[in-house]
């Protein structure tokens, strides 16, 4: 697949599995067919900088995008356009992660050492959650009760939404975490990270007497 100026930093299957899209340095998203000629059919342009990160709604009629722009943005895919751009971060945000289901919650975790919590239908973030380093990787858990960060400090944070409190870490990787992913059934968290491991973590709600998989409270 050609058609990028610069290095791709990111891409995603649509939901429905026909299409796969991506983002750039060269500040566009484009979309490619997956079957057949496998033809760029659309290209999205609103960022001022490198597109770091994509993530697609559930229902797929929605991307959510993260930019070396210090902004992430919300694509309506029905009318092609910007449906709302999040700008409360002052630091370039390195991923974006919208909760599975409840409202409709966006995540983001930037440079600036936060990582925020938006209702994707206003433009302020509702919820900060601030680091001792910068973040570089956030998804929420199943219900989007908990939210999970990682960042330079080689470690993964749970945090309670209703709480905004620590509730658990979980050490094991040796370098910055780069990316992070839940499985469809919400028990297993993916990690990967720049010390050449992924690992997988049992995120299971706590059973008593259960042991902790590598958690430390």
């Amino acid at each position: 697949l050609t058609g990028h100026d610069g290095e791709i930093y990111s891409t995603k299957f649509s939901p429905d599995g026909q299409s796969l899209v991506s983002g750039s340095f060269d500040k566009s998203i484009y979309f490619w067919e997956v079957y057949g000629e496998c033809r760029n059919y659309n290209v999205l342009k609103g960022h001022k900088n490198a597109v770091l990160h994509l993530e697609y709604s559930v229902d797929g009629t929605e991307l959510y995008s993260s930019s070396a722009d210090k902004t992430a943005i919300k694509w309506d895919l029905h009318a092609n356009t910007i449906g709302r751009r999040f700008r409360d971060h002052t630091g370039i945000i390195n991923c974006c992660h919208p909760a599975r289901r409840g409202p409709p919650l966006l995540s983001t975790a930037s440079d600036d050492c936060t990582a925020r919590i938006w209702d994707t239908r206003t433009k302020k973030s509702s919820i900060i959650i601030k680091h001792n380093a910068a973040v570089t990787s956030v998804t929420f858990n199943d219900n989007a009760s908990k939210l999970f960060t990682a960042g330079l400090d080689n470690n993964i944070y749970c945090w309670d939404l209703g709480t905004t409190e620590l509730e658990y870490t979980m050490k094991g990787h040796k370098e910055t975490i780069t990316g992070l992913s839940l499985s469809p059934d919400g028990n297993y968290l993916l990690s990967n990270s720049m010390d050449n491991t992924v690992r997988i973590w049992d995120v299971k709600p706590f059973v008593e007497n259960e042991s902790d998989n590598g958690r430390e409270k």
